[in-house]
């Protein structure tokens, strides 16, 4: 059966070039995988589109370089590294410029993601960090650890037999691969803050961000981290502050927003499940935070999502 994913351009696009892919899978118009080499893909090839997305993809370049655009962010990925596009990324021109590339590339719907209940926050906007890069430099040993995992994926979408007990596999799996990726970019953001931070401050700092990545659903007091971080409430303010340029309550906003509107988008949950699972005493008061850090209640931003 031939299924059409609303009406997303990128998937289209992903689709049409995958005639010329040495490989390609795909799971009942809700995940796709496809793999690109150099004999595959035609150089220099130009596109001015600009193709808004309305699922997730991951691309994992293993060698060589493509060129890509990401929310008007021009750069060339090479390999080994991945590079994450977000729902509602805006990419074009998309692919170009591929040099000797190997290049493996998986699409999920906005239903595949439903399955998933990723949070978004294990990947950190490169925009809190004014990181210039946002993808992923591999190690040798990383890249491996992601060939594993595509292997596995696309001998799970090549066997026909229950397609239904195979969308909850490549769930799991494109989780797996996901999470992942994400300790390979905390790693690297963890790196990035040190660098810039002297000395002892440097492990408040990594460690601060350490903890909120691991209790925001739950804890959203500076005066939590602080306690756990054995120093005041202040004093971590104003070392966040000047390492990273956003203070710690800025931090914890971000962290919980994206969080709740990943829920409210993608988990089938009603406001109040929201609300509640993220810690909040009940809906009224979730709502409140929501419209004071976005702009609009719950309620308006899942409806027109």
């Amino acid at each position: 059966m031939d299924y059409q994913f609303s009406n997303d351009r990128f998937y289209q696009e992903l689709r049409r070039q995958s005639r010329l892919a040495s490989d390609y899978g795909e799971l009942e118009g809700l995940l796709v995988l496809s793999h690109f080499n150099a004999d595959d893909i035609f150089t220099d090839r130009q596109h001015s589109e600009i193709y808004p997305l309305d699922g997730a993809a991951v691309v994992i370049v293993s060698r060589g370089s493509i060129a890509l655009t990401k929310n008007t962010l021009h750069f060339e990925l090479q390999g080994p590294a991945s590079v994450f596009l977000e729902p509602g990324a805006k990419i074009g021109p998309w692919l170009t410029e591929f040099r000797d590339c190997d290049m493996y590339v998986i699409y999920m719907t906005p239903e595949f993601l439903k399955d998933l209940h990723l949070s978004v926050n294990v990947f950190i906007s490169e925009e809190m960090l004014e990181i210039s890069r946002p993808y992923i430099e591999l190690s040798d040993h990383e890249i491996a650890q992601e060939l594993r995992y595509l292997k596995i994926i696309r001998s799970v979408l090549s066997d026909e037999f229950n397609p239904t007990l195979n969308r909850h596999i490549l769930s799991s799996l494109v989780s797996s691969l996901f999470y992942q990726n994400s300790v390979y970019h905390f790693k690297r953001i963890g790196s990035t803050v040190i660098e810039r931070t002297p000395n002892r401050r440097s492990n408040y700092v990594r460690d601060f961000m350490r903890l909120v990545h691991q209790h925001h659903s739950q804890e959203r007091s500076v005066r939590y981290y602080a306690s756990r971080l054995c120093v005041s409430p202040k004093y971590l303010s104003v070392i966040i502050k000047e390492s990273t340029g956003r203070t710690a309550a800025a931090w914890i906003d971000y962290f919980v927003i994206n969080e709740a509107k990943n829920l409210l988008r993608f988990s089938g949950m009603n406001v109040q499940q929201v609300a509640y699972s993220m810690n909040f005493s009940n809906q009224s008061s979730f709502g409140k935070y929501f419209k004071h850090l976005t702009g609009m209640s719950p309620t308006d931003f899942q409806r027109s999502n």
